[in-house]
């Protein structure tokens, strides 16, 4: 079960205890300056807690969304007391929290202790990470976004996820700025927060597997599903900074099948196509649609005596069209 328990920092919704700059960008956004702490949550500290309260019996696993180190302390202190609650701390319960691009170190070495998981979001640094460092936070805030070598370092179980409708989910993409902290524009921001490419990878593989309980998937072993990509390179033997040029995928298989990536691409373009015809006939439909309906209304109103006070059902229309009967 997915929670958000605040919203993005490019909007100005994460609950954190660091403030918003005071300067034209952030205005523009019309984000208020300063810290926003519990304005920004979407659930009270109680109100979280009978959430988690209401499914944790039932033996849901919990994934929440959250960015701003405000919040993360609310998650965290309603994880541990519904842990305790259920007999779960010291389990592989695998609740995870899902972000923390704004996150602490101190936090991601609770996070450890509880046996939450950290599924940590490498495209917020990558395309918004020349914006966060010295525009929407000061750089000791917005440099460290996303502290990948502070998770690892804290002992955190640590797997990459992407928000496909946010950001292309390409991982290698997600890899190279990991283990660089360069963004798309090739700035470095927070070199201290590099991440070896060993734990990049696993984050993207193994523990990714793990997180979501599909211990046949993650690796290639005897005995799991045989899903594996086949790459152009050793990513151990490419310059880190060139690891998505350098490399390319070659093929994908599934099940110990290849997939034949060609019919694939064509299935896409053949469903666009039928959107797109699809689309052509509705806007056709509509057309005829209002034509008919006002060919009906032009035969009625020759109909209506002159002093008579009624609407024409094209007026109608207009003003309430949710009444009005498809043709």
């Amino acid at each position: 079960m997915k929670i958000w328990a605040d919203g993005s920092p490019w909007v100005g919704n994460i609950a954190a205890t660091y403030p918003y700059l005071d300067n034209e960008t952030v205005h523009a956004a019309g984000i208020p300056v300063g810290p926003t702490r519990e304005s920004a949550l979407n659930y009270t500290p109680a109100e979280l807690d009978d959430l988690l309260d209401s499914f944790s019996d039932d033996d849901w696993q919990f994934a929440v969304h959250v960015n701003g180190d405000y919040a993360l302390d609310v998650v965290l202190d309603s994880y541990q007391r519904e842990l305790t609650r259920c007999a779960l701390l010291g389990t592989d319960h695998r609740w995870r929290v899902k972000h923390v691009g704004g996150a602490r170190k101190d936090q991601f070495e609770r996070a450890a202790k509880l046996g939450v998981a950290v599924s940590m979001a490498p495209f917020q640094f990558l395309y918004w990470g020349d914006v966060l460092d010295g525009t929407l936070f000061p750089h000791r805030i917005g440099s460290q976004w996303q502290r990948f070598a502070d998770a690892v370092d804290a002992g955190a179980s640590v797997s990459f996820h992407n928000d496909g409708s946010v950001s292309p989910p390409i991982p290698l993409r997600n890899i190279q700025a990991a283990v660089t902290r360069h963004t798309f524009s090739g700035e470095e921001h927070g070199p201290e927060q590099r991440m070896s490419l060993d734990d990049a990878l696993r984050a993207h593989t193994v523990v990714a597997a793990q997180h979501i309980r599909r211990p046949d998937l993650g690796s290639i072993t005897t005995g799991k599903r045989a899903d594996f990509t086949v790459l152009s390179a050793d990513p151990y033997q490419v310059d880190p900074a060139r690891i998505e040029k350098d490399i390319e995928v070659r093929g994908t298989w599934r099940d110990g099948r290849a997939l034949d990536l060609d019919a694939f691409d064509q299935q896409i373009r053949d469903f666009a196509g039928r959107t797109e015809l699809l689309e052509k006939m509705l806007t056709r439909l509509a057309s005829s649609a209002s034509k008919r309906g006002r060919s009906r209304s032009a035969d009625s109103a020759d109909e209506t005596p002159a002093e008579s006070t009624t609407e024409s059902p094209t007026q109608a229309s207009e003003e309430s069209p949710a009444e009005t009967p498809a043709s």
